[in-house]
């Protein structure tokens, strides 16, 4: 299931018109029959603006966006998915998750912060630690990402209020593995992240990735099931 889904050139419009989060609302409300909280719909509101403003940026005008993709047997959703090939004609896969911090302390719990939000500062995963989860469930689930022949999957981070010239709590060394796997972009980054986002999309061409990844079969893949076997069996 996803809340919305368009080319990057309706993305664009649909975001610059304020119409967006109005069409995001509708779906919302006919799949779960029920109003949108508040901090959603802020956080679409305000997040939605600098993805626009990247695709629109860097030119990326024959690609597809989804916002708020629900993932496979599951109520987690993905903020943004991109979708593209890039200069060698491979196609590609971008997971985006987005957040409005401006501010996160340090915890001794690994991967993990603190950070105001839900109306109170509470312990949460590393940014970089939550989009990896979505990572690799997408990797054990949609069988479009398995194989030599699967679409590449990338994700990373936009903390678009976040700047790592007065905040360095996300880019401390202990999560610098997990940051180089599944990279964080602050709001200094804007060319950086562009950049990244050019690497992977520029040829466009992104409704044929995003028709096989709908049509793509859900079930576990081979390799979650070799890993998940063994902990079946040890239990009574």
């Amino acid at each position: 299931m996803r809340l919305y889904s368009g080319t990057s050139e309706n993305f664009i419009k649909d975001t610059i018109q304020n119409i967006i989060v109005d069409k995001i609302c509708k779906e919302f409300e006919t799949y779960y029959g029920r109003r949108v909280n508040p901090s959603e719909l802020t956080s679409w509101t305000n997040s939605l603006q600098f993805v626009k403003n990247l695709v629109e940026y860097n030119s990326l005008k024959d690609n597809m966006v989804v916002v708020e993709y629900e993932l496979p047997y599951s109520n987690e959703r993905i903020d943004c998915v991109l979708f593209g090939k890039d200069n060698e004609d491979k196609d590609n896969v971008v997971v985006i998750e987005l957040k409005q911090w401006s501010k996160a302390k340090d915890c001794d719990i690994d991967n993990n912060i603190i950070t105001f939000t839900g109306g109170a500062e509470r312990m949460v995963p590393h940014p970089s630690a939550q989009v990896r989860g979505y990572h690799y469930y997408l990797k054990d689930f949609v069988e479009v990402f398995d194989g030599p022949k699967g679409i590449n999957l990338a994700s990373c981070v936009y903390c678009h209020n976040y700047s790592k010239a007065n905040e360095t709590v996300l880019y401390q060394s202990k999560f610098s593995d997990l940051l180089k796997e599944f990279p964080l972009f602050s709001k200094e980054d804007f060319e950086i992240f562009g950049n990244y986002l050019k690497s992977k999309l520029s040829k466009g061409k992104g409704l044929e990735i995003f028709n096989r990844f709908v049509a793509s079969n859900i079930r576990p893949s081979k390799k979650f099931l070799e890993q998940a076997l063994p902990m079946v069996q040890g239990q009574q």
